[in-house]
């Protein structure tokens, strides 16, 4: 046995039961082992962990109700259930945790009226989540047919803590929030977004290791959207290009997840329909993207992947097809070279690596 990372894979299948799964990934041979279960929530969404506390954090359905749910995580793999409270919406599909472990950040992707809706909850000191002392109401609409309201996709805050991003796949915004680290309230930035391609759905982002470039990914019409950060409060669209192959027919694609390198030199995307990841070279000067080839999921519909910390493994949720599969990565060219490791999951979404 090599290096081994330890994960956790949240299921959306609410007749499965599925719940969270864990796994211990082998990084030299990108071997896949199982190491526990747990149901205490109907369907999962989102995972995130505490960045000081060994607290996993889940957002998903339980009992009818959508909540955001904290569990220890045991020595041997295993949760012990903390806590929960309502996310007040529906579809709560991502959750991030403030740099000082204060607060839990979630975004429901739609609710009683339609519209999405942000959500903080204070963290006790032992992680478990609080009521909660913010709600936004999200407002707006898009030119797509599945942008009849706002639709909050993914919430975060920048590397240096100074602002909360929330990708609105329903407006085409990226909305820009400044935080009070006291109380947890959001307060409109000035601009309070920025406009991404119109009709294209930004769905994730993620952050090139220098803080100052990120990379968005929309599903409606997959692109990435390459902006730049002064680090006082500007931003700035600066590239947007095609999240496929050039040579890709694919009469139904959406995009899905993404993630930077940690070397910061590849972009890495999911595209549902194509089942595809792709791989996006960094210009180190520029940060333009260039496309630099891409591998079948070898399943089909990959909503989540991740790289374990080192970046020398990806391992792909494929949904449809109720499995995850690894990848060894080139580290100097950014290619995937499958393992043929396959593990099934009932209804994989999310990869959360946590060690």
């Amino acid at each position: 046995m090599g290096d081994i990372r330890r994960m956790f894979v949240a299921c959306n299948d609410a007749s499965a039961r599925a719940g969270i799964l864990c796994f211990d990934l082998d990084v030299e041979t990108g071997a896949l082992r199982p190491v526990g279960e747990t149901r205490d929530i109907d369907s999962c969404l989102y995972l995130n962990r505490h960045p000081t506390l060994a607290v996993l954090y889940a957002t998903g359905v339980r009992e009818s109700v959508s909540v955001i749910q904290a569990f220890r995580i045991e020595q041997d793999g295993g949760l012990t259930w903390l806590g929960q409270q309502p996310t007040n919406g529906w579809e709560p599909c991502y959750v991030s945790i403030t740099p000082d472990g204060r607060h839990a950040l979630v975004v429901n992707y739609t609710g009683p009226e339609k519209a999405g809706s942000i959500v903080v909850f204070p963290l006790d000191r032992d992680g478990i989540p609080q009521p909660a002392t913010t709600w936004i109401q999200l407002e707006g609409n898009g030119v797509h047919q599945r942008q009849d309201a706002s639709h909050p996709h993914m919430i975060t805050l920048m590397p240096d803590g100074k602002f909360v991003l929330v990708t609105d796949l329903g407006t085409d915004r990226l909305m820009i929030y400044r935080m009070i680290p006291q109380t947890g309230q959001l307060e409109p930035h000035t601009p309070p977004y920025l406009e991404i391609q119109t009709g294209s759905g930004p769905r994730h982002l993620d952050f090139h290791p220098d803080r100052r470039v990120l990379f968005v990914m929309s599903e409606l019409e997959p692109v990435i959207t390459v902006i730049s950060y002064d680090g006082e409060g500007r931003f700035e669209v600066v590239d947007t290009v095609p999240a496929l192959p050039p040579e890709a027919q694919t009469p139904v694609n959406l995009g899905a997840d993404i993630h930077v390198a940690p070397s910061g030199r590849f972009v890495y995307v999911s595209n549902r329909g194509h089942n595809s990841l792709c791989v996006f070279a960094i210009d180190p000067v520029t940060n333009a993207l260039s496309y630099a080839g891409h591998h079948t999921t070898l399943g089909d519909w990959p909503r989540g992947f991740a790289l374990d910390p080192s970046g020398q493994v990806l391992v792909v949720a494929n949904q449809r097809t109720d499995d995850l599969y690894s990848f060894i990565v080139d580290l100097a060219a950014g290619r995937l070279m499958a393992t043929h490791h396959r593990i099934a999951a009932a209804t994989p979404v999310c990869v959360m690596f946590v060690a």
